[in-house]
């Protein structure tokens, strides 16, 4: 089914306090972690320019309702934008809005002189992996540990900065879909994948996560938190200690199951 959905920037304060809503509908969270409409409000300042904060709407009743949302902030160093939290409710997600609501940022954001983007995310959540390095092209180049702390869950909450060079080469290859991909098998054949016991120093090598981090971390937290530790020392001796960055994300099925892979690449300078 095709639904109407349509984007534009945010800036009303009935708006923003949707906004707020849909933080705690979508994300579950409470009054303490979520971003509230005064400051969501400071961001939408017109004279200078604050921010960005994009809203895509679906017509339900003859009346558009807010289904999802997309906040960044203007960066103090080198014409940079920070994207500070990206919430789509769960029926509109199969919708490319992921998608349009990052390509539409975008486009404000090199109108208005910006040519990098910066942002963290939760590198376990493969769903989130696709839409960044496949589908956008953007690059992870540092691991953080414990970047904040939910009160609702025990689960570190580590992350991982991305960098979206607006109108590089790559990027403009991957949102048009231009740029051909090895299939997972192949890249497996050819590269190394690293683990707790076997940390090769190639140029190349993969990391691999859990296949739905998301279920795992509902219904078996102390396993989430033992891939949380795992892959938390594999990223840091790799991102942090040994200048790679994560350059793609790759799936497979083997034996019925998913397998999902970061593919990492060893830069000189970055």
């Amino acid at each position: 089914m095709t639904l109407n959905i349509t984007y534009r920037e945010l800036d009303k304060y009935t708006e923003l306090d949707e906004c707020v809503s849909l933080q705690k509908e979508v994300l579950g969270l409470t009054d303490k972690n979520t971003i509230p409409s005064l400051l969501l409000n400071v961001y939408t300042r017109k004279t200078p320019k604050t921010g960005i904060i994009l809203g895509a709407f679906s017509k339900e009743k003859g009346k558009n309702k807010l289904i999802g949302f997309i906040m960044s902030i203007a960066g103090i160093e080198n014409h940079s934008l920070y994207g500070v939290i990206i919430i789509i409710k769960k029926d509109f997600r199969s919708q490319n809005v992921g998608i349009e609501l990052f390509l539409r940022t975008r486009e404000i954001a090199i109108k208005n002189n910006i040519t990098d983007f910066y942002g963290i995310f939760d590198p376990l959540e493969g769903n989130l992996a696709k839409l960044y390095f496949n589908k956008l092209g953007m690059t992870g180049i540092e691991y953080e540990q414990e970047v904040h702390r939910l009160t609702n869950t025990d689960l570190p909450n580590d992350k991982v900065v991305l960098h979206w060079k607006l109108n590089s080469k790559n990027t403009i290859q991957k949102i048009n879909r231009h740029l051909k991909k090895k299939s997972a098998d192949e890249i497996i054949k050819t590269h190394p994948i690293v683990t707790s016991n076997n940390r090769p120093d190639s140029n190349v090598v993969l990391l691999k996560i859990p296949d739905d981090f998301l279920k795992l971390k509902h219904y078996d937290q102390l396993k989430a938190i033992k891939w949380r530790k795992e892959t938390r020392e594999l990223f840091n001796t790799y991102l942090n200690n040994n200048n790679y960055i994560i350059k793609d994300f790759y799936t497979r099925i083997n034996d019925n199951t998913r397998e999902s892979y970061y593919l990492l690449e060893k830069l000189i300078s970055y």
